[in-house]
């Protein structure tokens, strides 16, 4: 027990080391949330969704007296990105911790626990451990997945330690890359093994040593340690075959050619697109900005082209471009061009072909310049305002179901000074369905169809306010003839006043393929049946 002790009190001094004057602490976060869902301090930002906190840049520091687990006490998911942890505690009691590091976040040490029906469960894609002393802690049903690095020193305190009493001197016995301990019956390498594959995933090319601490009471009541070494090591991967390689590299090259003629990478700039071209620019507040271009396959397996600007939810973003631009777009089959912030969040998204309608539209000559986007247009301009924050909510909604493997439904919606036309919902829906939901519910217009076939993912009708029976099983059939995958609506069935008879209707329409006459003669013969 005295090197546990030695050790413990070792750590200690190290976990103490001051930090910048700019970190912030566990404690001036969690005040901060009691009041607002969003907490900025120097570079740092945290912000919180019901029991999901994500935290953003800066540093955090870590105090004896208030730690993680005392300043979120009721477990959540937390997401860190770009942050520099100097320690993180998580003692579950009860609750049950989602924890990510992304591949920018750096952590000194990891200590998970728990107590009675309490559960923790942290991936690391970034770096614990400074390399001066064990860096991952692992108790109970507490569960560490690396795809990081966990960084190891030379020099080892408990458990990688022992006092070796003839030479009075500590000894290094492992260099070891985490710890973890249990009261077990069988106190054997193999229970070691296990318990090590039960609280660690290592996923990271690397070998990895954790020192296993098994403890049983003998019949006297006394209690005695034992440690054990367990080692593993996870391989490089071998990556495809030659054979492979060959094979993706042609198809990448025919899925870039041009007109039959097999184009470099850089052909955007060879075309004159990007940063020394003044034919196509983007501008924030008026001002050019440089910009990063990607070529895209859409889900129709279209082409389309992602401009991405240095700078994160831009407000007044807008595309400048002449006629030379729109022929490049026509001539290599360019159907959508996506504007990008920083972050690779859609900012705005436009189709070449309404493009070159408001080119001609507004009569410009090929020494004319059409401006689109920003505050100020109104050419093919979406949404409202606020558009920016719905879709960032869209985003982060997106995420989380992702994580969770539960699907998203992204809703188009329509402003009061909007027109609901089919060139507007083949812009909007497709926006929603690139960012990642797997359905899309919107309303019913004139060319239905083309929206359809404009969207990746299936789409559903909104029912929209009370029509009569008769127009509302119109509105379902012409949805699904158009091809929408199913119907979504409230008053107009809540509403009649034959709700159940209504649905029935409705599924007639959805899953046998009645017509709208059809299924208003079986709504009217249920009804003068009952």
């Amino acid at each position: 027990m005295l090197k546990k002790v030695i050790a413990l009190s070792t750590a200690a001094m190290i976990l103490l080391t001051p930090m910048s004057a700019s970190a912030v602490t566990w404690g001036q976060i969690a005040s901060g949330l009691q009041t607002s869902n969003t907490f900025k301090e120097d570079k740092l930002t945290v912000t919180k969704d019901g029991d999901t906190y994500t935290f953003t840049g800066g540093k955090i520091e870590f105090n004896m007296d208030e730690g993680f687990s005392d300043s979120f006490q009721k477990g959540g998911s937390f997401f860190f990105n770009d942050v520099q942890v100097e320690y993180v505690d998580i003692t579950a009691d009860n609750e049950k911790y989602y924890v990510v590091l992304d591949k920018d976040t750096k952590v000194g040490t990891i200590y998970l626990d728990t107590k009675r029906n309490g559960e923790v469960k942290l991936l690391n894609e970034g770096t614990i451990g400074d390399g001066a002393y064990t860096s991952v802690f692992v108790y109970e049903n507490g569960h560490l997945t690396n795809k990081g690095t966990l960084k190891t020193g030379e020099e080892r305190y408990y458990p990688t330690t022992d006092y070796d009493s003839d030479k009075d001197e500590y000894q290094v016995i492992s260099n070891a890359s985490a710890y973890t301990s249990d009261f077990v019956q069988a106190v054997t390498q193999e229970e070691a093994e296990k318990l090590v594959d039960r609280r660690f995933s290592f996923e990271t090319p690397g070998t990895y040593n954790v020192i296993v601490t098994l403890t049983w009471k003998d019949e006297n009541g006394e209690f005695h340690y034992k440690d054990f070494i367990v080692t593993r090591t996870v391989g490089e991967d071998e990556g495809p075959s030659e054979e492979e390689i060959r094979h993706d590299m042609e198809m990448k090259r025919q899925a870039e050619a041009i007109g039959g003629v097999y184009g470099s990478p850089y052909w955007i700039k060879q075309l004159y697109l990007g940063y020394h071209s003044y034919n196509l620019r983007l501008l924030i507040d008026g001002q050019p900005v440089t910009m990063r271009e990607r070529l895209n396959w859409n889900a129709d397996k279209s082409k389309g082209i992602s401009l991405r600007v240095n700078t994160v939810a831009p407000e007044k973003l807008t595309m400048r471009f002449d006629e030379k631009v729109l022929e490049v777009f026509e001539r290599t089959n360019i159907t959508t061009v996506t504007l990008l912030d920083k972050n690779g969040a859609a900012v705005m998204q436009y189709n070449v072909s309404d493009l070159r309608a408001a080119y001609d539209q507004y009569g410009l000559n090929d020494a004319d310049q059409l401006v689109v986007g920003g505050m100020d247009d109104d050419v093919m301009k979406i949404g409202a305002d606020g558009q920016l924050s719905s879709i960032d909510n869209l985003s982060r909604c997106i995420n989380a179901g992702m994580r969770y493997s539960i699907p998203t439904l992204g809703v188009v919606a329509v402003g009061k000074d909007m027109e609901r036309t089919d060139r507007f919902f083949k812009l909007a829906t497709r926006i929603v369905a690139e960012m990642g939901v797997q359905l899309v519910k919107t309303y019913y217009c004139d060319n239905f169809e083309e929206v359809v076939a404009a969207c990746p993912v299936p789409i559903v009708v909104a029912g929209g306010k009370k029509l009569p029976e008769d127009e509302a099983l119109t509105l379902a059939y012409r949805s699904i003839q158009g091809g929408a995958r199913g119907l979504d609506m409230g008053r107009n069935i809540f509403q009649s006043n034959h709700p159940v008879e209504m649905a029935k209707a409705i599924r007639m329409i959805v899953h046998h393929n009645a017509t709208d006459k059809e299924a208003f003669q079986f709504y009217t013969d249920a009804i003068n049946t009952k």
